[in-house]
C-alpha cells in the first residue's frame, strides 16, 4: 500500500511539474499592466495640472494689465485708452503674456450718495465702466479673456454720458 501512495504522489508531482512557473508568468504580466495603468495616470495628472496652471497664470497676467492699465493713469475713465496701453507685456513667472485691453466702457453713472443739495451740482458721480482684457500665451496656445468691473468717482463734467 506504501508503494502505491508513492505512486500517487509522484503522479501529482510530475503534473504539477512547471505549474508554479506559469502562475509566477501570470502574477508578473498583470503586476506590469497594473504598473502600465499607473503610470500612464500619473503622466495625464501632471499634464491636467500643468495646463491648470498655465491657465491660472494667463489669467493673472490679464488681472495684472487691468490694474496697471487703471492705475497708471487717471485720465484713461475720461478719454479713450491710449493706444500704447492697449497691449501690455506681463511676465509671470518668467513668461511673457501679450495683454490685449479694451478701451474702457462706462455702464452706468449716478451721484455719489451723501452730499447736500445745495452742492448736488458740483457733487462727483459714480462712475461705472467694464474694461476687458485677452491673452494669449503663444508658446502654449493658453487664452483667457478677463471682464474687469471699474468703479471711478469723477466730477459730473467729466463723469461718462
Amino acid at each position: 500500500m506504501l508503494a502505491g501512495d508513492e505512486r500517487v504522489d509522484m503522479t501529482t508531482r510530475q503534473n504539477q511539474h512547471g505549474m508554479a512557473l506559469v502562475m509566477a508568468l501570470i502574477m508578473l504580466v498583470v503586476l506590469t499592466m497594473i504598473a502600465v495603468t499607473v503610470t500612464r495616470s500619473t503622466n495625464n495628472s501632471v499634464r491636467i495640472v500643468g495646463n491648470m496652471q498655465i491657465q491660472d497664470e494667463a489669467e493673472a497676467a490679464a488681472q495684472v494689465a487691468v490694474e496697471q492699465a487703471v492705475l497708471s493713469n487717471a485720465n484713461n475713465f475720461m478719454t479713450p485708452l491710449p493706444v500704447s496701453i492697449a497691449n501690455q507685456d506681463v511676465y509671470i513667472s518668467q513668461t511673457k503674456y501679450t495683454v490685449q485691453l479694451s478701451v474702457p466702457a462706462c455702464q452706468n453713472a449716478v451721484p455719489v450718495p451723501g452730499y447736500s443739495v445745495q452742492t448736488a451740482g458740483q457733487a462727483p458721480n459714480r462712475n461705472y465702466y467694464n474694461v476687458e482684457a485677452r491673452v494669449t500665451d503663444n508658446r502654449t496656445g493658453a487664452n483667457a479673456i478677463i471682464d474687469q468691473g471699474v468703479r471711478v468717482d469723477l466730477l459730473p463734467s467729466a463723469s461718462c454720458p
